[in-house]
């Protein structure tokens, strides 16, 4: 390699090489910005679908089956799932991992555009949203003052701090629940609109008639052109009151809109209540545009929070409930940390084989000039500064050095043998060159298959597996480059000058070494026999070990949800949440308590909502502030706070609803299938009892077909076509009346209100209050509905989900002292015994269905792998025997890996599972440099018996040393505490103890098998001799 003498013999060119790659890669990561998680895309697609006024049942046969079976053939669908509500649907598909998000929106809109027509006249347009992590709220504040309603002060609130936190560079928006406008409000006497002839939509229409501005054109005199338009707005609530509507039918005078209605300020019709640490509350959700840093962000609105207080009245609290971004920095903070310590340990690791400065400082600068071009190649990829990088980063620290290692080794070594500094660092640099390209290989190609991986897994891993080969290729690159550079001018002979490799003395430790592996080749079928027993200890250890799909972090946010009977109100359900609030609040790690009741501005978009649901939402201090951990808080209040005996479910979660929450789906949710909403409900039933019955699942919550009372009108046909009513019309006007709807706009002291019309409520609470709504027929008659029609009374659900094209009811449950895997085959255990009714069928789903496809695919991941390293050697040393007796080496790192896990209490789930696969393509170099030099020996002549002794005593330090090094940048990984903890420490657990296992196995049992393969091969040669 003649460019390496080039590089070794221009100093200042190398220098000038990597102060350019510094440059560019300290700018990269300035620039780089900060999140929790890469940015992923989620395939699923959710359209929503407003139809006022209609219950669930309509709803779901007018939009949601149309929907359905229309959609249900749009390329690339996995599933299509709908929730039907009373005024709204919720149609939600998954497509494929293949499948382009952007693409398939672009399909669901056309297949829309041709739908509408064939929907209910008076549904909205249906809207087509893409999940995305990005907006979710990265700071959640609540909005106080003590002893008064904060939210009479929106106006005030959106001038100091919503406008304020809207201009902020990287806010994508900001919203605010339980912020009701205040809105001008004519409350009709029913009575009164009857005396006087009138309909709601006749009133509305005077109102409106008499409340605009029209545009009449323009009009130019004398040169002079003017706008023309005619002022007709009311410019107060009091000109408002004397709207005249009709000639008095008694003297000259007028009928005026005071004088059939009482007109006045007031909230919007209070549909919320919700409460921070006892006082009335707004709450706000800060969410960032796709490329902001969320750091930046969260900072800015943290100083925005300071001056808001200052222009707001006395008392004003701005309290952050929930900030993403104190997460994502500890997390942040708490990765870097342990890349540096890890850092820190391989250099001291070295130095201590080593015992020199010089070759430990040649060594320990590949870390730096390894992740220095890591970070340009992460910004120039467009990826952001995550976990995921940092976690690659860290695994790495270990393995970057390895190749510098092996060529400090062989430079180290000719200039002890005398041969001139810098033909030795070049020479040494290029005899291995080959070597270590081909080590690096078979540690890159395990990471190449990661790119397969579907789903969000997938996304994930695929941006680690990128970051690990930059890393790992630019220590090659350190390695044949920056390394010889260096070498040629810091390392000095080490006074075993002129002495040939083979007789330079052994050390202590490397003699005891040679001893037992003497032992070994000496008895290598007991060693074999030894092996497979291990082999066995492995399958045993794996069948002890709990399985997981992700781990939760401990993200600082508790939540309960309490749902009550339907019909209960805001105040009763405020009242027995109250007991989970007291609770909350005598707990040292809780800073803030919320609770909120009732319908929010946002819709739910996937949550039950009502006045009969509470949400207590608990926010803690930082995990590393606390003595327990959210799950142990969690639990405690469960056992402390007896149930609400009315309550019919009771949930506790623990996930982060801000940035970076991920997995956060229910453990185990059973899914029950079928038409018969009766045989369903009895299905739900007997599953909810059998899953009681096993221990370890707690907050076991059903979908209830749940029902509420409904006043049914019913037309009487005959008489409604003989007056000319149509049932439209009768609808129309009984809206009107009873709900309301925004009729004008009111300019007043600079603001401008909605002006909503309807029955006063007096008049609108009376059972009987529908007959007296006015309605005028087609021939010009004025009636009543009661005229027209008769009244029943009925019972109609809230809310009816299907999936597949099948109405469908859920059972979730959470789990406490209980593995993923084995609480899932105790439920299907206990379904497949279930004797359900004949119409119902199950399937399983949340964290377990995603758990196990990740696992199915790993497992192809981790085969691929296998061969992929395999087929690599192979063509390394051009021989199929010898990779086969190195892959012995990979077995004894899932025992390692699995006895990890154990001793720590851990789970095997997706993270862990990646750690072992990681290992395989590390695992191997250590055989590889074993088995290299045995070949070397033997081509020089040696015997086999003595080849095997003498290499493994050379190769001892080597192999120690990468091992320790790779095993020294993932401890700190595996010992980490904080943020991220209990996402990622399963990884380094995993490569940590797998690493050290197969480490000492290695040594040991591929010599040996290469000794039963050499005298197989050696006896078959003869044998085929002889036959000749």
């Amino acid at each position: 390699m003649k460019w390496i003498e080039s590089l070794v013999r221009r100093p200042a060119l190398v220098t000038v090489i990597y102060m350019i790659l510094f440059l560019f890669g300290a700018y990269s990561y300035s620039k780089l910005p900060i999140d929790l998680l890469p940015d992923m895309e989620v395939p699923v697609i959710t359209v929503v679908t407003a139809y006022p006024g209609a219950s669930a049942l309509d709803v779901e046969e007018k939009i949601s089956k149309p929907l359905e079976d229309s959609l249900g053939a749009i390329a690339n669908l996995k599933e299509i799932a709908s929730t039907s509500r009373e005024n709204l649907s919720l149609v939600t598909m998954v497509f494929t991992s293949d499948a382009n998000v952007n693409v398939s929106a672009n399909d669901v809109r056309q297949n829309l555009e041709g739908l509408k027509r064939n929907l209910p006249s008076d549904s909205e347009s249906p809207r087509v949203l893409k999940f995305d992590f990005g907006q979710m709220p990265i700071v959640t504040f609540a909005i106080t003052i003590p002893g008064s309603d904060v939210r009479l002060l929106k106006k005030d609130v959106e001038e100091a701090l919503i406008n304020p936190l809207r201009r902020v560079p990287g806010v994508g928006s900001v919203m605010l629940s339980n912020a009701p406008d205040q809105v001008v409000r004519i409350d009709v006497h029913q009575d009164r609109l009857l005396a006087h002839g009138l309909t709601m939509s006749e009133l509305a229409g005077i109102i409106q008639a008499n409340n605009m501005n029209i545009p009449a054109g323009d009009l130019t005199l004398e040169d002079l052109r003017f706008s023309i338009r005619m002022m007709g707005e009311q410019k107060s609530i009091e000109a408002l009151r004397n709207l005249p509507l009709l000639k008095s039918p008694i003297g000259e005078g007028m009928i005026l809109l005071k004088d059939l209605a009482d007109i006045h300020l007031d909230l919007e019709d209070e549909t919320e209540l919700a409460y921070v640490n006892g006082n009335t509350t707004m709450l706000g959700y800060i969410r960032k545009t796709s490329d902001a840093n969320v750091l930046d962000v969260a900072k800015s609105a943290n100083e925005i929070f300071e001056q808001a207080k200052k222009r707001l009245p006395e008392g004003a609290q701005i309290q952050v409930m929930e900030s993403g971004a104190v997460f994502i920095e500890g997390t942040i903070n708490n990765l870097t940390n342990t890349a540096l310590t890890g850092g820190a340990l391989v250099s001291l690791i070295v130095f201590l084989f080593l015992r020199r400065i010089g070759p430990t400082l040649i060594i320990a600068s590949a870390i730096p000039l390894s992740i220095i071009v890591t970070f340009l190649a992460v910004y120039a990829l467009g990826f952001t500064l995550n976990s995921v990088t940092l976690i690659a980063l860290s695994l790495s620290v270990g393995m970057v050095v390895d190749n510098g290692v092996v060529a400090l080794e062989n430079i180290s070594r000719k200039i002890d043998e005398g041969m001139d500094r810098y033909k030795a660092a070049y020479e040494g640099a290029s005899e291995v060159g080959g070597a270590l390209l081909a080590s690096t290989t078979t540690t890159l190609v395990i990471f190449a298959p990661m790119m397969f991986i579907s789903g969000i897994v997938g996304q994930m891993f695929a941006q680690l597996a990128v970051v690990m080969i930059v890393t790992i290729c630019a220590s090659l690159f350190v390695a044949l480059t920056a390394t010889p550079t260096l070498s040629a001018r810091l390392i000095t002979p080490s006074g075993n000058n002129n002495q040939d490799e083979e007789s330079i003395e052994l050390k202590w430790w490397e003699k005891s070494y040679v001893q037992a592996l003497t032992i070994s080749i000496g008895r290598p079928w007991f060693t074999l026999i030894s092996a497979v027993a291990i082999a066995v200890i492995t399958v045993v250890l794996l069948g002890l070990l709990g399985t997981d799909f992700l781990p939760k972090d401990d993200q600082g946010q508790l939540a309960y949800t309490i749902e009550l009977p339907v019909g209960t109100s805001k105040e009763k359900t405020l009242d027995v949440a109250d007991a989970y609030v007291k609770a909350l609040r005598t707990q040292p790690e809780v800073r803030l308590v919320s609770v909120r009741v009732g319908t929010s501005a946002n819709g739910g978009m996937g949550e039950k909502e009502g006045s009969n649901i509470a949400r207590v939402r608990a926010s803690l201090l930082r995990a590393n502030d606390r003595n327990r951990s959210d799950q142990e808080i969690g639990d405690y209040i469960l056992a402390t706070v007896p149930r609400p005996p009315e309550a019919l479910n009771l949930e506790m979660s623990r996930d982060g609803s801000g940035a970076g929450a991920l997995g956060a789906t229910k453990p185990i949710v059973v899914e029950l299938f079928g038409n018969d909403l009766d045989e369903l409900e009895q299905a739900s039933s007997q599953v909810q009892d059998g899953m009681h019955q096993i221990k370890g699942l707690i907050n076991i919550a059903a979908d209830l077909l749940e029902t509420q009372p409904e006043l049914q009108i019913n037309m009487l046909q005959n008489q409604s076509t003989q007056m000319g009513i149509p049932m439209a019309l009768a609808g129309q006007e009984l809206r009107f009346a009873l709900n309301g709807a925004p009729i004008s706009r009111l300019s007043k002291d600079n603001e401008t209100y909605s002006v909503s019309l309807q029955f006063r409520k007096e008049d609108r609470s009376a059972s009987q209050s529908w007959k007296q709504v006015p309605i005028r027929s087609q021939n010009g008659m004025l009636t009543t509905l009661g005229s027209v029609a008769t009244q029943s009374e009925g019972e109609a659900p809230l809310q009816i989900q299907r999936k597949n094209k099948s109405r469908m009811l859920k059972i979730s449950t959470e789990l406490s002292g209980i593995a993923l895997g084995d609480a899932a085959n105790e439920v299907e255990t206990m379904l497949s015994k279930a004797e359900l009714p004949k119409g119902v069928t199950w399937a399983i789903g949340g964290a377990i269905k995603d758990q196990r496809e990740s696992f199915g695919d790993m497992g192809l991941l981790m085969g691929m792998g296998l061969i992929l390293v395999y087929l690599v050697m192979v063509a390394q040393f051009e021989s199929w025997s010898d990779p086969f007796v190195i892959m012995f080496s990979v077995p004894f790192a899932a025992t390692g890996a699995f006895l990890a896990l154990l001793i720590s209490g851990t789970n095997l789930s997706v993270t862990s599972f990646l750690g072992l696969i990681i290992l395989i393509g590390v695992v191997v170099n250590n055989a590889i440099v074993l088995i290299d030099y045995i070949k070397l020996l033997r081509q020089r002549g040696m015997e086999l018996i003595q080849a095997i002794k003498v290499a493994g005593g050379r190769r001892l330090r080597p192999v120690l040393i990468t091992s320790l090094t790779t095993a020294g940048g993932m401890l700190p990984l595996a010992l980490t505490t904080g943020e991220g903890e209990q996402l990622w420490g399963p990884m380094g657990k995993t490569a940590l103890g797998g690493l050290l296992v197969s480490s000492v196995v290695t040594l040991v049992l591929v010599p040996t098998m290469y000794v039963i393969i050499a005298k197989w091969q050696l006896s078959r040669k003869q044998t085929s001799a002889a036959a000749k």
